[in-house]
């Protein structure tokens, strides 16, 4: 299969669709053995966070190249293989989901960040992943475990003291990383 009908009928920029049957027009155009995978991150758009505009959430299909186990001659490689991408995404209400999009989420921030070599951006979504799950706990970001937990006053204690040990783990790796940009700074 030839990466040129994936990328020709996608293009560079994911293409949006609203019902079925425009997935459908859409991957009909397509050759019939294509992958499609569902993407594990929903994304948004990198301007969303900088704006007070409304969004919304579409669906739309990408062009990826993902490698994938192939026969060839016989034999079982790993080959790159031009693939459509289906996924979930945040966007500016008047805007279409643009080319270069982020995860929304920390933990996937962070593994984008690792398989992109990308440490600065690691160390934020580590850091944001910590304060997110210190939120949790003691119920600042999200109330809904530490609502259970108003019954029993030693979880709850445990929760807020947990809650702030994550914290100063956030705390101690953004002063991690001054200290590593110093270092390489050198």
């Amino acid at each position: 299969m030839s990466a040129v009908p994936v990328h020709a009928v996608l293009g560079e920029e994911p293409v949006e669709f609203a019902s079925a049957g425009e997935l459908a027009a859409l991957m009909a155009r397509l050759p019939a053995d294509t992958p499609v995978v569902v993407s594990h991150a929903v994304r948004a758009d990198r301007d969303l966070a900088n704006s007070d505009d409304e969004d919304r959430v579409t669906a739309a299909a990408s062009a990826v190249t993902l490698p994938q186990m192939v026969r060839v001659a016989g034999e079982v490689e790993q080959r790159p293989v031009p693939t459509v991408e289906l996924g979930a995404f945040y966007i500016l209400r008047d805007r279409s989901v643009p080319a270069v999009t982020v995860p929304v989420s920390p933990y996937d921030q962070a593994v984008e960040a690792i398989r992109g070599g990308n440490d600065e951006a690691l160390f934020i979504a580590l850091r944001e992943l910590l304060e997110f799950a210190a939120g949790c706990l003691d119920g600042q970001t999200d109330a809904s475990l530490y609502e259970q937990l108003a019954g029993d006053s030693d979880l709850v204690s445990q929760a807020e003291m947990d809650a702030a040990l994550l914290r100063h783990a956030a705390q101690r790796l953004a002063a991690l990383r001054v200290r590593i940009d110093a270092y390489l700074a050198g």
